[in-house]
């Protein structure tokens, strides 16, 4: 009786160990996700820095058609990955990847401070120990952000600090204020 339950409870634990959480049907795989969101940014920045007047929508409609998908399918699994911000955080890490790799590849860097237009002297560092990436919804407490430096034997009078950020929109519906 003990040894049968012992297996049991054996098999039971290696099936509940080897089952991994799976997305809904009907939602774009994480893959997947990252690929459109890739051509997206892409005709997003070629769309902006193009002189001639292209149709936005028609573009974006061609991203979906290439990974045969619909808006629909697209909009609805934005939701789900939205609603899940862990999962939408390693969807943009891929994309922003594949992004840095093609900007290397261009021969351009990724981590080019005198394109922020200012000049540095001295010594450069990264201060930001906090998340790389900030999700906010319009609705306390999810619309805001607050932190703080202490000061220390590292900072001396005269050292300059910039905060630097990109934003992203994600809407469906309303505003895209900052």
């Amino acid at each position: 009786m003990i040894r049968s339950f012992s297996i049991f409870f054996l098999v039971l634990t290696l099936t509940a160990l080897s089952c991994k959480p799976s997305l809904p049907s009907g939602v774009l795989s994480r893959g997947d996700m990252a690929d459109i969101l890739y051509d997206y940014h892409i005709a997003k920045m070629t769309l902006r820095d193009s002189e001639q007047n292209y149709d936005e929508y028609s573009v974006y409609e061609e991203i979906f058609k290439k990974y045969d998908v619909t808006r629909e399918d697209f909009d609805s699994s934005l939701v789900y990955y939205v609603r899940h911000y862990r999962l939408l955080q390693e969807v943009y890490g891929d994309v922003e990847e594949r992004l840095s790799k093609q900007a290397v590849a261009m021969g351009g860097t990724v981590q080019d401070l005198n394109s922020l237009g200012e000049d540095f002297e001295g010594d450069t560092t990264n201060i930001w120990n906090l998340e790389n990436s900030m999700l906010f919804v319009p609705y306390v407490p999810y619309n805001v952000s607050q932190f703080e430096f202490k000061a220390d034997s590292t900072f001396n009078a005269g050292d300059k600090f910039l905060l630097s950020f990109d934003t992203d929109f994600i809407v469906q519906a309303g505003r895209r204020d900052l």
